[in-house]
């Protein structure tokens, strides 16, 4: 397993939500860093692309949120986009000398919902199409709301790789509102940092019952490897 720098050049950005100034300011004011967004980037205005410097753009990386599915554009802006292929959903890349693995979207009821004792009504995107009409689909395919769920698949594809960061939108057990099953997939990955967005908190903690520290990035804040705010969301 890797071992992490003391200061590994990362800046961990969440829940912009159509707001990028704040960004570019901080990467420009931190060149040497690449930038991790933790979701819900739209509305976007335009391609991302369009919206990041170069300079920004060749460190950026992402994983989608809920709400970067809502509107058709939202997904074209993001997903279609010509940095597409900085998408970290259901992937592990070295970044800064570390390997970063990445969990988008969300956990839905009509998919999964592991709390309790709720089976998964669909394990995997080819399922939960099958359950789909024709009208319900959208451009052929799953509809917007079903692209931005997690499925089981996803995680447990995740957990025959080795990572030492997970990057996920929904929380791990460390806040309360967050997903014991994510604890459960850092530490099968010999991951030793869960970064996470959408609860629009800033804290830093541990996983429950172990040393993997958790931070969790404010609406539109941005934190760093060892936890420090740079800017304190809103």
């Amino acid at each position: 397993m890797t071992v992490a720098p003391a200061s590994a050049r990362l800046l961990f950005c969440g829940d912009t939500h159509g707001s990028l100034d704040h960004l570019i300011e901080l990467a420009r004011a931190h060149p040497a860093h690449q930038l991790i967004h933790v979701g819900d980037l739209a509305p976007l205005s335009a391609p991302l692309e369009q919206l990041l410097p170069d300079d920004v753009a060749q460190r950026f990386w992402f994983i989608p949120g809920n709400h970067d599915f809502d509107e058709d554009a939202d997904i074209d802006r993001l997903l279609g986009s010509a940095l597409a292929a900085r998408n970290l959903h259901g992937q592990v890349h070295e970044i800064a000398g570390l390997r970063i693995a990445g969990l988008g979207g969300h956990f839905l009821g009509r998919v999964w919902y592991p709390r309790g004792e709720r089976p998964a009504v669909s394990r995997n995107r080819a399922q939960a199409l099958q359950r789909l009409s024709a009208r319900e689909r959208w451009r052929g395919g799953l509809s917007r709301r079903l692209r931005a769920a997690i499925y089981p698949d996803e995680l447990e594809a995740l957990r025959q790789q080795q990572a030492d960061v997970l990057v996920c939108h929904e929380a791990p057990g460390s806040h309360r509102f967050g997903f014991r099953v994510l604890d459960e997939l850092a530490l099968a990955m010999g991951c030793q940092l869960v970064v996470h967005g959408h609860q629009h908190e800033d804290y830093q903690s541990h996983l429950p019952g172990s040393r993997v520290r958790a931070i969790g990035v404010g609406l539109r804040g941005v934190t760093d490897f060892n936890g420090r705010v740079l800017r304190p969301g809103e």
